[in-house]
C-alpha cells in the first residue's frame, strides 16, 4: 500500500506508550509525525535501560515507538514554547496529546484555543479516564486500566496471581485513537471540518472483550479465565522435549478430525466424551 497519509501532519505531545504508538501508526501510514519533547530530558524512554540508551538517547522502549518521526525540543510552559507550538499548530492536521484532562487547557493550547487558529483541526485527547468521571484528573497507566476494566481478570491465575506479556491497554487504546483519527481526517476531507476526539485508556481497553459484558449481562455468565479457552477449544502444552505447542482445533469438526489424524489418535473420535464440540468443551 502506498503511503495514503502523505501530505498529513501531525503533531505529539505526551509521554510513554499510548499516544505516541498511535502516533507511530500515522507515521507508518506516510503522515509526517512532530513528536513534541522536552528540553533536554525529551522522552522519559529515551534513557530506559538496555543498550542504545543512557548517554545516546535511544533505548529500545524509545525505538520500539518512535520511528519514522521528526523531534522538536519545545517547552509548551513557556511563552516562546507555547508560541511556537501554536504556530505549529495552525498548520498541522493532527494533533495527538496523552497528558491528564486540564493540562493542555492550563498550559493554554487545548483543543478550544487551537481550534480557533485551525478550524480543521482533528485533536485527539488520550486519558487514563474520561473528563467528567471521578478519575478524571488521575494518572493512569497500562496496569490501572487493564485492572478496572476488567480485561486482566481474564489473564491473571488467582493462585498465582502477577503481570504477563505487553502492555495491552496502551496499546488497544493506541488502536483505537490511530482509527478514530482516520475517521475524522475522512470527514474533513467531505466536510471541511476538524473534530475532538476525547478518548480514554479504560474504555478503548472495556471495548475489546465485548463477549465478556455480554455474557454477564444477558447471560448470566461471569468469564474466567479460562472460559475463552474452553468454548474455542484452544490449548498450549508443553512437550517431552520441553519446547511448547499452541493447538486451536474448536472452529470445525474439519479441524477437529484434522488434528487427532495428525497426532494418530482417530480412534478417540468415538469416544462420547468428544463426540462434538460441546461435549468437548464440557
Amino acid at each position: 500500500m502506498a503511503n495514503p497519509l502523505n501530505g498529513i501532519t501531525a503533531l505529539e505531545l505526551g509521554h510513554f506508550i499510548a499516544g505516541p504508538f498511535a502516533a507511530l501508526q500515522l507515521a507508518d501510514y506516510g503522515a509526517r509525525v512532530i513528536k513534541i519533547e522536552r528540553p533536554g530530558e525529551g522522552d522519559a524512554f529515551r534513557k530506559f535501560l538496555g543498550k542504545g540508551g543512557g548517554e545516546h538517547g535511544y533505548g529500545h522502549n524509545f525505538c520500539a515507538f518512535n520511528r519514522n518521526k521528526l523531534s522538536v525540543a519545545l517547552d509548551v510552559a513557556k511563552p516562546e514554547g507555547r508560541d511556537a507550538f501554536l504556530r505549529m499548530a495552525a498548520t498541522a492536521d493532527v494533533v495527538i496529546e496523552n497528558f491528564r484532562p486540564q493540562v493542555m487547557r492550563r498550559l493554554g493550547i487545548d483543543y478550544d484555543v487551537l481550534k480557533t487558529l485551525n478550524p480543521g483541526l482533528v485533536y485527539c485527547s488520550i486519558s487514563g479516564f474520561s473528563e467528567d468521571g471521578p478519575y478524571s484528573e488521575l494518572p493512569a497507566f497500562d496496569t490501572m486500566g487493564q485492572a478496572l476494566s476488567g480485561v486482566l481478570s481474564l489473564f491473571v491465575d488467582p493462585a498465582d496471581p502477577r503481570m504477563r506479556g505487553p502492555t495491552i491497554t496502551d496499546q488497544m487504546t493506541s488502536m483505537q485513537a490511530c482509527s478514530a483519527v482516520l475517521a475524522a481526517l475522512f470527514e474533513r476531507q467531505r466536510t471541511g471540518r476538524g473534530a475532538r476526539i476525547d478518548l480514554s485508556m479504560l474504555e478503548a481497553t472495556i471495548t475489546y472483550m465485548p463477549d465478556s459484558f455480554t455474557a454477564y449481562h444477558q447471560a448470566g455468565i461471569e468469564m474466567q479465565p479460562e472460559s475463552r479457552t474452553a468454548m474455542s477449544q484452544s490449548f498450549v502444552f508443553t512437550c517431552a522435549d520441553g519446547a511448547m505447542i499452541a493447538l486451536h482445533p474448536g472452529g470445525s469438526e474439519a479441524w477437529w478430525k484434522g488434528m487427532i489424524a495428525v497426532l494418530g489418535r482417530e480412534d478417540i473420535a468415538a469416544d462420547p466424551r468428544f463426540a462434538d464440540r460441546p461435549a468437548r468443551i464440557r
